[in-house]
């Protein structure tokens, strides 16, 4: 049995082309989990927050009002998870092939995240996006580079999957404090539950 559940999700895309639409920040939240009962409680929350709020589907970030979003930050607040998130300003970013092999820069900045968590023999579940030569790629070079923290790995459809949700929101909350230099979204998580790590 895994010792931990850790849920990933990013913000952004991992080109380079920012004059022509690639984002400026590339972020990445990894949310952990240290027991059955911590994951069961949150889910329960949240699917209790959507009947609240009368939502069906996902409860998205990008998608969601100002109102409800200080909601779900607040809904996730009350339950037990630590998150380690990575902020990327790809300004920063010289190698060359960082900056022309989205893959690589992808697989790079999760390793980073990834190896600075506090994560050891545990479930990661990351968001099923990209196709299937991805994803075996993506997983192969996990378990090889972090054997010694991950014990098993798997890849969900976040529309189905509500705490690949609060990863994808943690990061987005975050991503868009830094695209609008406003860290209200930021400001209304529970300090002790987030760190944030600026790349450099």
């Amino acid at each position: 049995m895994p010792r931990q559940l850790v849920f990933i999700d990013e913000s952004g895309d991992p080109g380079f082309d920012i004059a022509h639409g690639a984002s400026s920040y590339f972020v990445i939240a990894v949310v952990i989990f240290n027991s059955m009962d911590a994951v069961n409680s949150m889910i329960t929350g949240i699917e209790d927050l959507k009947r609240e709020l009368n939502i069906h589907d996902e409860l998205k970030f990008s998608k969601a009002s100002h109102e409800n979003r200080l909601k779900y930050i607040e809904t996730i607040n009350k339950y037990t998870f630590f998150s380690k998130i990575i902020v990327v300003n790809k300004n920063i970013i010289t190698s060359h092939d960082l900056r022309n092999k989205p893959r690589l820069f992808y697989n790079f900045i999760l390793k980073q995240v990834l190896t600075h968590s506090p994560i050891l023999e545990a479930k990661v579940i990351l968001d099923g996006k990209g196709n299937k030569h991805f994803r075996d790629e993506l997983k192969s070079y996990l378990k090889r580079e972090n054997d010694n923290k991950i014990k098993d790995f798997s890849l969900k459809d976040s529309k189905k999957d509500c705490l690949v949700q609060v990863a994808d929101t943690i990061a987005s909350a975050i991503a868009w404090g830094y695209k609008n230099n406003n860290p209200i979204y930021e400001k209304s998580f529970n300090k002790n539950k987030i760190h944030i790590w600026e790349f450099k």
